[in-house]
């Protein structure tokens, strides 16, 4: 038989769901960072007006997070999951692409199909927050959405952004696998240089993944590797690279630490 690759599990199958709830019911690491978004994102949040987000996946972190908002602009390429996401929010306009294919006329048009705008996106929003479809693109990528989100941002108004740290064992996995993707804390660093009269809070949460076998682990891992543009690897070597760094005795124990950056324009 010829050597088999991993599945690919596309975001909004049952496939790609399964994965993600083994993930979530193996993971630790929201003990750390639920208490710090409410502790240091939420008090930002209750003041928007206007909402921004590449990559709201489902949506239900922001029915959670922000509970009522006047107005969100999601830029969400897996159309699968828009149903889903309006279902969450219903005050949500969705642009069904990628932040690079996305025109400034059309982010201008989701607004006007809600509210009265005269076209300006600059100052346009709140918020903003850029999460988990940033996995899919490379640092040159990552570094052009930030420098455009930060454009749209208000005075006094901040972008959010957590990932995966670039110390985490995924994030190696990421670099073997796939190759070099990003590193936020090398964005922030290089945002900084450009933007020294902004505020940006940087901080490391720590976070695990444990699971009990190793079909689990590699599901996980599987799950993981989804959020990339690369061919999935070959099972036996997944199955390897989880066996060899992430097994701890009888279990398959993941440190998978967030780095959380918070950019707060200036006034």
């Amino acid at each position: 038989m010829s050597p088999q690759r991993v599945e690919f599990a596309a975001a909004g199958t049952a496939a790609f769901a399964a994965r993600l709830n083994l993930f979530l019911g193996a993971t630790d690491e929201y003990t750390h960072l639920e208490p710090y978004y409410v502790r240091e994102v939420l008090p930002r949040i209750r003041r928007t007006r206007r909402f921004f987000e590449v990559g709201p996946g489902t949506g239900a972190s922001l029915t959670r997070k922000l509970g009522d908002f006047e107005l969100g602009i999601g830029v969400e390429p897996t159309l699968a999951l828009h149903e889903i996401l309006t279902g969450n929010n219903p005050n949500m306009e969705v642009i069904g692409k990628k932040f690079q294919d996305v025109s400034d006329d059309e982010i201008a048009a989701a607004i006007r199909r809600r509210q009265e705008f005269d076209g300006k996106l600059k100052g346009a929003f709140d918020f903003a927050q850029l999460c988990h479809v940033v996995y899919y693109e490379a640092h040159p990528v990552c570094r052009e959405w930030l420098e455009r989100t930060a454009t749209m941002l208000a005075p006094g108004a901040s972008m959010f952004a957590a990932l995966q740290a670039h110390e985490s064992q995924y994030h190696e996995m990421y670099r073997h696998f796939v190759g070099q993707r990003y590193c936020l804390e090398d964005l922030a660093l290089e945002f900084s240089r450009e933007h020294s009269d902004w505020n940006i809070e940087s901080v490391c949460l720590p976070g695990s993944v444990t699971l009990n076998n190793i079909h689990d682990a590699v599901e996980v891992a599987a799950f993981m590797l989804s959020y990339t543009p690369a061919e999935m690897p070959l099972e036996d070597d997944l199955c390897d690279w989880v066996e060899t760094h992430f097994r701890q005795g009888n279990r398959y124990v993941t440190r998978n630490d967030q780095r959380v950056v918070i950019f707060t324009k200036p006034e």
